[in-house]
């Protein structure tokens, strides 16, 4: 057992999977020295100590618990008979965070509990099906998020709690300007002054689009459909390529999900109210042939690969770009036209995608593979399951937007944001500016889920994490125009 009182991590295991567990113990034990935590796992018991107790013992102390699954894992009557039923407790009782990893390829999306709780690695490959390089990767990421979890729990949580209800009573006049939508799928066109005046300040010429937008119901059945109107401006990329931005109102959203909401993580909270200023935002992900004209301008800080999509298509979105390379598209594209862009904060992500919805996805408290491209094998809430395309689309491929114009906000690619990774939003600001204080730099924000998520990765309120060197056929962008400032 562990020597002294400090947070215990449990793995749970099959010995035939002994070698990923001793790697990743390696990157634990790292942190764990470093910050005070201990790693158990059955090696741990001493000759003719009662093994049977000494696990029980170890699952009773356990402030996080870590499952190396495989088909050998799935198949041990112990683990799921001993030590498995313990942890579920914990977790309903208490709240215990569980962490599957997925070491080698097995049906453990068909077990019901398992295929619950949001495993690792984040894109679905089991580590046996990964390079070297990249397990260690994602064994260095795992453990970096184990050992964030243990500090979110050893916080004393209790003294900082009373400041997030304080945060959370919205001012009296903005919130309507966004929430009204929620029900009836409001008017979608932004006017007065400000939208005007930030036109005018970026020198851009607004012009209205329309677009079809639905509401669904909690089985996924269209309530309503809606043809709606907005505005947006026309950026110039040279050789025929141009960009959509479409315009956002400022306003104030309760960002974050509440605890009540189907597949509520931890980090989606304490929810609270955020004031937004006006942008324009990108109509879709920026598409494979806008990234190879923005890559052809001359460099600003880092070099750009010109063609580094997995799945080709001139109007598929981008993806396999890192979050360094995102950021210098942003910068050629803003010395091209004298305009700031950039990529968007978290919260503004968010506000964005709502468009003014408090509903788990913008169409309302489900979703369905005709609404978004996800693994559709999966469904949502009520919600049917269907097709799983197993690949990026088009973008606008669907046919469908948000109440606010802006199309594939619920999968096809993750999106990066501005933001660093923290834990959760105890501290957060209480405006859209990027959130830089105590984060992990390394760490970046991504939103929207992809077409290898499941449903409920792609609600509104779900954050994702990734390193801003990786490159992943899941991960992609939509750019910001705006004069605000963001930090």
């Amino acid at each position: 057992m562990s020597v002294d009182g400090r947070p215990k991590v449990f793995i749970s295991y099959s010995h035939a999977d002994v070698e990923w567990k001793d790697q990743l113990v390696k990157h634990m034990r790292v942190l764990g020295d470093e910050h005070g935590f201990d790693v158990w796992d059955d090696q741990r018991i001493g000759v003719g100590a009662e093994w049977e107790a000494e696990i029980d013992a170890a699952l009773r102390a356990a402030r996080v618990a870590v499952l190396l699954v495989s088909v050998d894992f799935l198949d041990s009557r112990f683990i799921r008979g001993k030590e498995v039923p313990p942890l579920l407790e914990r977790r309903e009782r208490e709240q215990l965070p569980i962490v599957p990893v997925i070491v080698r390829p097995c049906g453990w999306k068909n077990v019901l509990w398992l295929s619950r709780l949001q495993a690792r690695p984040r894109n679905g490959q089991p580590l046996s099906g990964c390079t070297r390089h990249e397990a260690e990767e994602h064994l260095t990421q795992i453990a970096g998020e184990v050992d964030a979890l243990l500090q979110c729990a050893a916080a004393p949580a209790a003294p900082a709690a009373p400041a997030a209800p304080q945060a959370l009573p919205a001012p009296p006049v903005t919130p309507p300007r966004v929430e009204v939508l929620a029900p009836t799928l409001a008017a979608a066109t932004p006017t007065g002054d400000e939208i005007d005046a930030l036109a005018a300040r970026l020198g851009v010429t607004l012009r209205p689009f329309s677009f079809e937008t639905v509401r669904l119901d909690e089985r996924g059945a269209v309530v309503e459909r809606r043809k709606l109107e907005s505005r947006l401006f026309v950026e110039d990329l040279g050789e025929g390529v141009t960009l959509e931005m479409v315009a956002i109102r400022g306003g104030s959203f309760r960002m974050g999900s509440p605890r009540e909401e189907e597949r509520h993580d931890l980090d989606e909270g304490p929810q609270r109210v955020v004031a937004v200023e006006p942008f324009f935002l990108g109509r879709f992900t920026v598409t494979q042939t806008q990234w190879m004209q923005v890559a052809k301008l001359p460099q600003v800080e880092h070099g750009l690969t010109a063609d580094p999509s997995r799945f080709k298509g001139a109007r598929r979105p981008v993806e396999r770009v890192p979050w360094s390379e995102a950021a210098e598209f942003c910068a050629r594209l803003g010395r091209l036209t004298g305009r700031t862009y950039r990529l968007p904060s978290e919260a503004e992500w968010e506000y964005a995608a709502r468009a003014g919805t408090t509903t788990p996805f913008a169409f309302g408290p489900t979703i369905t593979p005709a609404f978004g491209n996800y693994d559709g094998d999966h469904s949502y809430g009520a919600g049917p399951a269907g097709e799983y395309l197993q690949a990026t689309h088009n973008v606008g491929a669907l046919g469908v937007a948000n109440a606010w114009g802006l199309c594939d906000m619920h999968g096809n690619v993750w999106e990066w944001t501005l933001d660093p990774w923290h834990d959760d939003y105890r501290g957060a600001p209480s405006d859209a500016r990027v959130w830089e204080t105590a984060a992990d730099e390394d760490l970046r924000v991504v939103r929207g889920g992809s077409w290898l998520s499941y449903p409920w990765n792609c609600r509104s309120a779900f954050r994702n994490l990734d390193r801003y060197v990786v490159k992943g056929d899941t991960v992609g962008f939509r750019v910001l125009c705006s004069v605000a400032r963001t930090s």
